[in-house]
């Protein structure tokens, strides 16, 4: 698997699609949180604050001349805030640049261990060459485990109800999470975020716990064919949690190097127009009459938050991700937050 060059994960909205039905506040939540342009929600945001301080202009008073000095306090802390805020993110940019780079030792060790991960995979799937980008080699990882699925509830015939029954229910729920991965990394034009956020919501370290449990408790009443095929989605399940890990690496390296970018972008003109500002109201407000302060004011304050409101919409999502892929298999945390509504948090 490589780095494959692809368009920058934030600046296209993810081709995701969602496989819950659970209403509009889920389908909302998840867009803020985890699929939505980052710079979409910024702006988002943005049109909010804007929107707020006219309303307060409308119902309070606008700006007059009594007020320079409390005006003069926040943009001067803005433009500090914001100068601060860049620097930050340049240390952050290096530090991303930093860890593509190595001595040749290094990168052959890096690069070995890629090669010993594709090359066990290909032996245990009997395949000559396995894909090279990440969404067709997750596509190949959960084909497979699919069909060992397949293989296994084939040979269920010889064995009683109860536990006929109990292997069926935790197989037909992880076939469930297969294929709605299937089913979205199948399109051709998916980010390399489009294909971990699918994942975001399984939990493979609690399916092999289960899968374990079940060929400890109930192996000598299953076919040998059964108990092979639980030991290779095992198996299967430890290469996919593997290959989610790399997809967050390269989707954090990818979102941070955007994040830097876009605040970078921002970040400039924020404090331009900051200091302009600052620079225009401590001569007076002579230069506006009260109709232009009425949209300057709110409309200044907005631009020198842009920053910020671009930080938060990338940390929300960094977080999240991070949130649901800090455990590595075998172990397992609490089940995803994914689950569940921001009430139910």
């Amino acid at each position: 698997m490589s780095n494959v060059g692809e368009p920058t994960v934030s600046d296209y909205s993810p081709t995701v699609p969602d496989h819950d039905d659970r209403g509009w506040l889920f389908a909302a939540w998840r867009f803020v949180f985890i699929t939505g342009n980052r710079l979409l929600i910024a702006a988002g945001m943005l049109g909010a604050v804007y929107g707020l301080l006219v309303g307060v202009d409308v119902f309070i008073g606008g700006v007059n001349q009594e007020q320079v000095a409390p005006l003069l306090y926040l943009f001067s802390a803005l433009v500090g805030g914001n100068f601060t805020l860049i620097t930050i993110i340049l240390s952050i940019s290096q530090l991303v640049i930093s860890r593509q780079l190595g001595s040749p030792g290094e990168l052959r060790e890096q690069i070995e261990g890629t090669n010993a991960y594709r090359e066990a995979i290909e032996e245990t799937m009997n395949l000559e060459v396995a894909p090279v980008t990440p969404t067709e080699f997750l596509h190949m990882l959960h084909d497979s485990s699919a069909e060992i699925i397949d293989q296994a509830q084939e040979h269920l015939d010889t064995v009683d109800g109860e536990r006929r029954d109990e292997l069926i229910a935790h197989t037909e729920r992880l076939d469930e999470q297969i294929d709605a991965v299937i089913t979205s990394v199948s399109n051709p034009d998916v980010s390399v975020f489009g294909a971990l956020a699918v994942t975001l919501s399984t939990n493979h370290g609690e399916s092999i716990y289960q899968l374990r449990q079940l060929r400890a408790k109930h192996g000598d009443a299953y076919p040998e064919e059964v108990n092979e095929a639980l030991d290779d989605l095992v198996v299967r399940l430890k290469q996919i949690d593997v290959a989610r890990q790399y997809l967050k690496t390269v989707y954090v390296q990818q979102e941070l190097a955007a994040l830097s970018r876009h605040l970078l972008y921002v970040g400039v003109p924020a404090v331009v127009v900051s200091v302009f500002v600052l620079r225009t109201f401590a001569v007076g407000f002579d230069v506006f009459s009260p109709e232009m302060l009425f949209g300057v004011v709110p409309l200044a304050i907005t631009v020198a938050i842009a920053p910020l409101a671009v930080l938060f919409a990338y940390v929300l999502r960094l977080a999240s991700v991070a949130e649901r892929t800090i455990a590595i298999t075998p172990f397992t945390l609490a089940a995803p937050k994914e689950e569940a509504t921001p009430a139910d948090n």
